[in-house]
Formats: C-alpha cells, structure tokens, sequence
C-alpha cells in the first residue's frame, strides 16, 4: 500500500454515490449483479466476501452514481469484473 499526502483542493470535482454495486463472477464466467443500498463500505465488502464464498466466485465492487440519462454510473473500488474473465 502507497499512502501520499495532497493538497484537497486539486479535486475538479465530485459526486456522491447513490449506493454500490457488487458483481460476482462466477464458474463459466457467469455474472450476477447487485445494488447493495444504505451500507458502509465495510458492510458492503463483508456482503460481497459472503456472496462470493458462497458461490464460489470472485466478486468487484463499485461506488454506483446516477447518470445524466437516467442510468448508472459506476467507479471501481475493487478491480473490475473483466479481470476474473481473462
């Protein structure tokens, strides 16, 4: 782990996410997708290690904002879903 000091003011600038959505992915690189609303990010990763154990799967996660369309974004705070499908 890297760990650097900043100056907070060269954010350009910010969102709040509406809640995380895990993935799973599984054996035969099946995906299963969820919201996991009104959680801290402790209690979304004890859900996803859970999940994934469960299933035998890996599992990503990413901060989930709404989109100007209407849909979703999402940022990765885990690697994302396309590096347990390589």
């Amino acid at each position: 782990m890297k760990v650097q000091q900043v100056d907070e003011r060269d954010a350009r600038s910010e969102d709040y996410a509406v809640g995380y959505r895990v993935m799973l992915v599984g054996p035969g690189l099946r995906i299963a997708a969820f919201d996991v609303d009104d959680a801290t990010p402790r209690d979304v990763m004890e859900w996803a290690e859970s999940a994934a154990a469960t299933r035998e799967a890996n599992f990503s996660i990413a901060a989930r904002t709404r989109s100007d369309d209407g849909g979703v974004d999402l940022i990765w705070l885990t690697p994302p879903p396309e590096t347990f499908m390589g």
